[in-house]
């Protein structure tokens, strides 16, 4: 309304014009609907279904019989007692030391990626020279040198590679892991 007022200046080309804007903005055909759609109502089921599946996986261990894997008797725990008992809370210690590592890299190499955005940024706020005059001195060259630095240094360590190894890694040793905690439990009870 408030554009068709503005043209409203009393000659009859101006009138037209806001008979059609007006005519316009009130013919837009708007559709209310009080009921889902059929794909919103399989995602709510779907939502419905993975809510049920993850309460049914963290209640079952509270619901069936463990006493079976605990080996409670002794007979089958060959390292109860023993220095080589803390061999798994080693590995699991260095597991996770070893992820967080993995992720320091894995920012590191991130930082190295996006320092050229930070560097291109400054570069674009530092005053050009004008004519035959100098560019003025400006403190953000100083913030540019040091993020140039930066980013030698960051290339210099080599973080992409230390951390897709370092990633690799974790992979193996996480898979090797899984695969002795079910033969040693299997080993245990039998």
């Amino acid at each position: 309304m408030a554009l068709a007022q503005r043209l409203n200046c009393g000659s009859a080309r101006l009138a037209r014009a806001q008979h059609r804007v007006c005519r316009a903005f009130t013919s837009v055909p708007v559709k209310c609907v009080a009921q889902p759609s059929q794909q919103q109502a399989s995602k709510l089921q779907n939502g419905f279904q993975r809510l049920f599946l993850l309460s049914t996986g963290v209640a079952a261990p509270l619901l069936l019989q463990v006493s079976s894997a605990l080996a409670e008797d002794g007979g089958h725990d060959i390292l109860k007692g023993t220095t080589a008992a803390l061999i798994h809370p080693i590995v699991m210690g260095a597991l996770f030391a070893s992820t967080v590592y993995a992720g320091y890299l894995g920012l590191q190499w991130r930082r190295v990626r996006t320092i050229g955005d930070d560097i291109k940024a400054l570069k674009a706020q530092i005053p050009k020279p004008t004519g035959d005059e100098p560019a003025p001195a400006s403190p953000l060259t100083q913030q540019l040198e040091a993020l140039e630095k930066e980013r030698k240094q960051l290339v210099a360590g080599g973080y992409r590679d230390r951390h897709n190894v370092m990633g690799s890694w974790l992979l193996g040793a996480g898979v090797v892991i899984a695969i002795e905690g079910c033969l040693n439990t299997y080993a245990r009870t039998g």
